[in-house]
């Protein structure tokens, strides 16, 4: 393409979008909402990450071993039985260094749990959790094992829960997607209905089809880059005001990196940018095939 016809597809894209300007906004808005509720979510998977993790853990059954007992030894022993999936050895320490945020501005419990003993743990994952009572039957009677605990119903419900949201989360996000598509189908696809006798002038001239493609493709991708500021903004605002405060009432959750946070932008932008640019081309296709 050459310096002229590139001039003349950037202006008469921007005409395009002049001419067509309600559509084009109500286009670009969409394409922000979408990109922007893209790049929280993303964010909110990551955050709850940790969530979930802590979840999960507390799914799996736990034994507490005795201070006289080799944790490692138990921990082996039990991996071998046909019941087991998997274990895990949590020590004592580490359960006190994880809970240290309940001890905020009290330093001085935190310093009496320490001094105290506490148990290492060894967390089970079953083959079959519907064996779980059966199971934890069996292990309260071994030697070694002081407690033995397991799933509780409310740790039950906030997996269900983490994972309904997740679920319906793809779900908007879908939605979203494929209503941005459409809206930016319609817009275009409206201004070809608008400009149809101009263009097909200009086919008649002489003017290359890829060309006039092009323009309306720069029109799309003019309304994707709009919203991609918008949600960049969007996101960095949600970011800073509110997931960082929430990390800050929640050390469990995830933290999120600026690697993390450019590369949610970066995916949000793709996205709403290849939408852009799929709705222009299909909406112009048929209509310069058949001119």
């Amino acid at each position: 393409m050459s310096k002229s016809e590139l001039r003349y597809v950037l202006s008469d894209a921007y005409i395009g979008i002049k001419r067509n300007k309600g559509g084009a906004i109500a286009s670009l808005l969409f394409t922000a909402l979408s990109m922007s509720f893209i790049g929280i979510f993303l964010l909110f998977r990551i955050v709850v990450g940790g969530a979930t993790d802590y979840v999960s853990s507390q799914l799996a059954m736990k034994v507490y071993v005795s201070q006289n007992m080799s944790t490692s030894e138990l921990a082996t022993i039990l991996e071998e039985k046909d019941f087991v999936k998997h274990v895990d050895i949590e020590k004592g320490e580490d359960l006190v260094n994880r809970l240290s945020f309940f001890f905020d501005k009290r330093a001085y419990l935190l310093d009496a749990f320490q001094n105290g003993q506490v148990n290492d743990a060894i967390r089970i994952q079953l083959k079959n959790s519907q064996q779980i009572d059966d199971v934890a039957q069996v292990l309260r009677g071994v030697h070694g094992i002081d407690k033995v605990v397991y799933p509780q119903e409310l740790a039950q419900l906030l997996q269900k829960i983490l994972v309904k949201m997740t679920f319906y989360g793809i779900a908007i996000t879908a939605i979203l997607l494929i209503v941005t598509f459409f809206m930016i189908y319609m817009t275009l696809h409206l201004a070809l209905y608008k400009r149809h006798q101009e263009l097909k002038v200009k086919l008649l001239v002489g003017m290359n089809p890829a060309v006039l493609r092009c323009q309306f493709l720069v029109e799309g991708f003019s309304l994707a880059i709009g919203g991609a500021i918008i949600s960049t903004v969007v996101t960095l605002v949600s970011y800073h005001f509110f997931f960082s405060a929430l990390q800050t009432f929640f050390v469990f959750l995830t933290p999120i990196t600026s690697e993390h946070l450019w590369l949610c932008i970066l995916i949000e932008i793709l996205l709403g940018i290849s939408m852009s640019l799929l709705a222009s081309y299909l909406a112009t296709r048929k209509w310069i095939n058949n001119a």
